[in-house]
């Protein structure tokens, strides 16, 4: 059927250069392949190839060429420049949230934690190139939200919390952080119903409603090492924009490890309409 015209008069009109056969709709003379119309459509390469890259560079821990070479040896598909490997990456991240929030569960409503790492990005106002790079996860150690900003304050914190996108977690019984203020500042003003923790390494004991909760900022310093051994390949980001885009890519690529597992959710990538 012609995705233009709906129409089921064509015939075959020669094959593409990634081998797709190529139709001509008689009705409206339009040309068609069985990917137009679809998500995959305009690329040169099949979806399994533009996902196996995608899925080594935020699962394998894998830079640029890394992927491409390994594609090369063990796909046979040879692709010449790192540009199409981010230009798949910008095709995959719509199709990343679509699939992710059809299936996403809930996230932990005891406490969630929020800390920052450094990383290297061009544009950057300091002297070395820094920015920051503020995750915010929970109990059940999901990424909730993630933020790279050139600064570290109180806006970072504001912008960082209004990612998160589940409403019907946005009221946690217990919120950990160190004892920076602009921290102490925003979650008091954006959480009021929300105990603050403002704890450390050694931890902190807290009472509540005859309960008792022993909170430290532990776990979530074991997650930001896994985020900086993710970032070590790659040496920094270009730009702000791009820092933003992958690193949400990354928090996506995580949660859905824990909640349905990688090979469930590039299935579900490959198989979109």
């Amino acid at each position: 059927m012609c995705p233009w015209c709906s129409s089921h008069r064509f015939v075959r009109n020669g094959v593409k250069a990634n081998g797709l056969q190529n139709y001509k709709c008689s009705a409206c003379e339009r040309q068609f392949t069985p990917r137009s119309g679809s998500f995959w459509a305009g690329m040169r390469y099949p979806q399994q190839i533009i996902l196996g890259c995608v899925a080594l560079k935020f699962i394998g821990r894998a830079s640029y060429q890394a992927c491409l070479t390994l594609l090369e040896v063990l796909r046979g598909a040879h692709v010449g420049s790192t540009n199409t490997a981010w230009q798949w990456v910008q095709k995959c991240e719509t199709a990343f949230e679509t699939v992710h929030r059809s299936y996403r569960k809930s996230y932990g409503r005891l406490s969630w934690r929020v800390d920052e790492i450094f990383c290297r990005c061009r544009g950057s106002t300091s002297k070395r190139g820094h920015a920051y790079i503020i995750v915010v996860s929970d109990n059940k150690s999901n990424i909730l939200a993630i933020e790279v900003s050139t600064k570290r304050d109180t806006h970072a914190v504001e912008r960082t919390l209004a990612k998160i996108v589940d409403e019907e977690a946005r009221d946690p019984k217990f919120f950990v952080s160190d004892k920076w203020k602009p921290y102490r500042e925003t979650i008091g003003f954006n959480f009021p119903n929300t105990t603050n923790v403002a704890t450390g390494i050694r931890g902190k004991t807290v009472h509540r409603k005859r309960k008792r909760y022993r909170f430290t900022i532990n776990p979530h310093e074991r997650l930001n090492g896994t985020i900086q051994s993710w970032l070590r390949p790659m040496k920094g980001f270009k730009s702000l924009e791009s820092a933003n885009r992958m690193m949400n890519m990354y928090r996506i690529c995580h949660t859905t490890k824990r909640q349905m597992g990688h090979v469930e959710f590039f299935g579900r990538l490959a198989s979109l309409p």
